[in-house]
């Protein structure tokens, strides 16, 4: 079976037991030989914090950097809007996805809320 959590709590390492909880049921169908992936937020140095900790671990996590996301112009500035991604496999042979944190300050939460309902509308009135 092939698993992908979409993890909606922000950091690799978050304090939410959500979060946790998530994680403790990835690593039990990764033991069981599932092959598992998540995609989280993080900042940068987060993620670099990550693969320093592993590595003083004896753990390489080769991070790869996708290419970037183009959320389109700024409507207020005009300047272009690019989040960044990153790959990795952690230390638990689960494959993270990880979406820069930096999402929130190019995608206002009022822009988003607009998407969101126009995504919903077309979702909701496609299928009935």
């Amino acid at each position: 079976m092939r698993v992908l959590l979409v993890q909606t709590a922000h950091g690799l390492n978050a304090p939410s037991g959500g979060y946790r909880s998530n994680l403790g049921f990835l690593r039990q169908l990764r033991s069981y030989g599932h092959a598992v992936a998540q995609t989280c937020y993080a900042f940068d140095e987060e993620i670099e914090d990550a693969a320093s900790k592993a590595e003083g671990n004896g753990f390489n996590l080769k991070l790869q950097h996708l290419p970037a996301i183009d959320l389109g112009r700024d409507p207020k500035t005009g300047s272009n809007r690019r989040v960044s991604l990153t790959r990795f496999v952690d230390e638990d042979k689960i494959l993270n996805i990880v979406v820069s944190r930096t999402l929130w300050k190019l995608y206002p939460h009022d822009e988003q809320t607009v998407d969101q309902k126009s995504y919903l509308e077309v979702i909701l009135t496609a299928h009935s």
